[in-house]
């Protein structure tokens, strides 16, 4: 979907980037969240409010299904994308002081929106007349901008991969147990990859959209391009995400590789927005249901080990309660089942 984003830089860039964002989030941490002050240089995508329960929630009836066992209470869950705007009522406590990477403060305004989306997929509240509800509803959302507008596919603006490794190094700093990393970078970059690979060290699950790249005339039934290869969910350990639709098939644009560990929603799903609700679509909104589902896994006690053995042990558990995929191409392990047990 194209979104308007705010005209920013980055304040700076590689290693010098991820050891100031660590010393942010911590500072941010201890003083708590600051009031906003970040201008949006265009308004926002207008929001409408939904009131209808998402077709997500009706399939996997959670409220029956998955929070009798776990809510993801006690489990923060990282946001790398474009802020989160906190003023949404759905959101409103459900939200962390976190790091903006690209123009400094707390990433607590979203101007496309779009990590305000991922987020309410994760931790939406309950309100009248909205049908949305976070899967992982008593979960934390830290926010961590690295990017001005969604990035899914190859063409769109870049986001820094040193940024983006900066903010999975902010991630583990604010004590996240999972990240999801909305935008998608399309090239090798050994300053993410060993972020990367610091972040599951540091036993926490790192959740990505396998991006939306994937072209028919191009492609056929895949494998997409090598062009369009999609970090970090590219990367050893990174639980590659695929979306689909309501029919349980793979979106048109999903990509299909080997980076595909699971498929979940990821067309014409309702979140939030900035301060009513909005309709997106794309992997990394189905990275937001397996990140959620990630922090559901990790809140219930026992069910997996802590430390550097955390992050497979969670994919390994999500794997094996997927549903069955309808193809061998393009949907990993299968289709995400957070109520299987």
């Amino acid at each position: 979907m194209a979104v308007p984003g705010a005209s920013r830089a980055a304040v700076a860039t590689g290693a010098s980037l991820a050891v100031a964002a660590a010393s942010v989030v911590v500072a941010v941490a201890a003083a708590g969240p600051a009031a906003a002050a970040q201008v949006c240089d265009q308004p926002p995508v207008a929001d409408t409010v939904q009131a209808a329960v998402p077709w997500s929630q009706q399939a996997w009836d959670p409220a029956a299904q998955v929070w009798p066992f776990s809510t993801g209470a006690g489990v923060t869950v990282a946001v790398l994308d474009t802020g989160v705007q906190t003023s949404n009522p759905q959101l409103a406590g459900r939200v962390a002081g976190g790091v903006d990477l690209v123009s400094g403060g707390t990433a607590d305004v979203d101007c496309v929106p779009h990590g305000s989306g991922l987020a309410g997929v994760v931790v939406a509240g309950q309100q009248a007349g909205v049908g949305l509800r976070g899967l992982a509803p008593d979960a934390t959302v830290l926010p961590v901008q690295v990017a001005q507008a969604a990035v899914g596919e190859p063409g769109t603006t870049p986001v820094d991969p040193g940024v983006m490794a900066a903010g999975l190094d902010a991630a583990v700093a604010g004590g996240a147990q999972v990240v999801l990393v909305g935008p998608v970078v399309f090239r090798d970059d050994p300053q993410l990859a060993d972020a990367v690979q610091r972040t599951l060290d540091a036993g926490v699950v790192v959740v990505a959209g396998v991006g939306d790249g994937h072209e028919a005339d191009r492609d056929g039934e895949g494998p997409t391009a090598a062009l369009a290869t999609p970090y970090p969910a590219a990367y050893p350990g990174v639980l590659g995400v695929a979306a689909v639709g309501s029919d349980g098939l793979r979106a048109d644009t999903s990509q299909i590789g080997d980076y595909v560990d699971l498929a979940a929603p990821g067309a014409e799903v309702v979140s939030t927005g900035t301060a009513a609700q909005q309709v997106y679509d794309g992997t990394a909104f189905a990275a937001a249901f397996v990140a959620a589902a990630a922090a559901l896994v990790v809140a219930e006690p026992g069910l997996v080990p802590s430390g550097a053995d955390r992050p497979a042990a969670v994919q390994a558990r999500l794997a094996a309660t997927a549903v069955p995929p309808p193809s061998p191409a393009g949907y990993g392990a299968g289709l995400l089942s957070p109520g299987a047990r």
